[in-house]
């Protein structure tokens, strides 16, 4: 399948589309076969090298959180009436630049439609945008983080 890589820390120069083998499903995950996927602005910010610290990225790596589109194929311990089925989802570890995205089943939510709106995926991701503030806010005002 398609996927577009960071290459190296920088700017959107080192972006670059590769092959790399499909990836298939655990127990507990489900296959998205993507339609749309999230580009947030904490994507920008962690090719160019920020946040290594809480992250982990480290190039090559695939970024993006959140992808919409119908689920391909389940692993072990899933319903396999997903298959088919519109969906919304977070990976929590990246990888949405993809053609095809696994995500765990229980952080994946049906979509009422048929195509999904592009909305719905926005509102996924402004929530877990909203979450990270938070959780940033919160760590900078505890003084967590802080080396003496």
């Amino acid at each position: 399948m398609r996927v577009v890589q960071v290459t190296e820390f920088g700017g959107p120069e080192v972006l670059a589309v590769a092959d790399i083998a499909d990836p298939r499903p655990g127990a507990g995950q489900v296959l998205v076969r993507a339609s749309a996927v999230d580009v947030l602005f904490l994507d920008t910010q962690l090719r160019e090298g920020w946040g290594k610290e809480f992250f982990g990225q480290a190039p090559p790596y695939v970024p993006g959180d959140g992808v919409a589109g119908e689920v391909v194929s389940v692993g072990e311990a899933v319903d396999p009436g997903w298959i088919g089925r519109p969906v919304v989802a977070s990976t929590s570890n990246g990888g949405t630049y993809a053609e095809l995205v696994v995500v765990v089943s229980m952080g994946t939510f049906l979509s009422s439609r048929a195509r999904i709106a592009a909305w719905e995926l926005s509102c996924h991701s402004r929530r877990r945008c909203a979450s990270m503030g938070t959780f940033v806010s919160i760590r900078r005002d505890a003084g967590l983080g802080r080396r003496a």
